[in-house]
C-alpha cells in the first residue's frame, strides 16, 4: 500500500497549492477529490466562468453602441448575438468535461 506525508481533501486552488509546497518540501501528496472536476469552484463555476461572461457583455455593449449609431435596434442586436453559447463554449476550453 502506498503511502503519503500529505493527504489533500478537495481538488480546488488550496488543494494544489498545499501539494505545490509538500513537493517543495520534498513530501508526497495525495490529492482526494470529488463533486466538481479538478480545479474547484473559480475554474469550474467561479471566477472563470463569470469573468468570461462580464467580457461577452462588455463586447455586446461596445458593439450595441456602435450598431446604434448605424440605425440598428437593441431587438435587432439581440436578436443576433448568441452570448449564452459564447459563455459555454469558454468554459468548455477551460473545464473540459464539465458540461456535456
Amino acid at each position: 500500500m502506498a503511502s503519503h506525508d500529505l493527504v489533500i481533501i478537495g481538488g480546488g486552488a488550496a488543494a494544489f497549492a498545499a501539494a505545490t509546497k509538500a513537493n517543495d518540501l520534498g513530501k508526497t501528496a495525495l490529492m482526494i477529490n470529488s463533486g466538481l472536476p479538478i480545479g474547484g469552484t473559480c475554474v469550474n463555476v467561479g471566477c472563470i466562468p463569470s469573468k468570461n461572461l462580464l467580457t461577452v457583455g462588455d463586447d455586446l455593449y461596445h458593439e450595441a453602441t456602435l450598431a446604434v449609431k448605424f440605425g440598428l435596434t437593441i431587438d435587432d442586436i439581440i436578436e443576433t448575438v448568441h452570448v449564452f453559447p459564447t459563455l459555454s463554449e469558454g468554459i468548455k476550453r477551460v473545464a473540459p468535461g464539465l458540461y456535456p
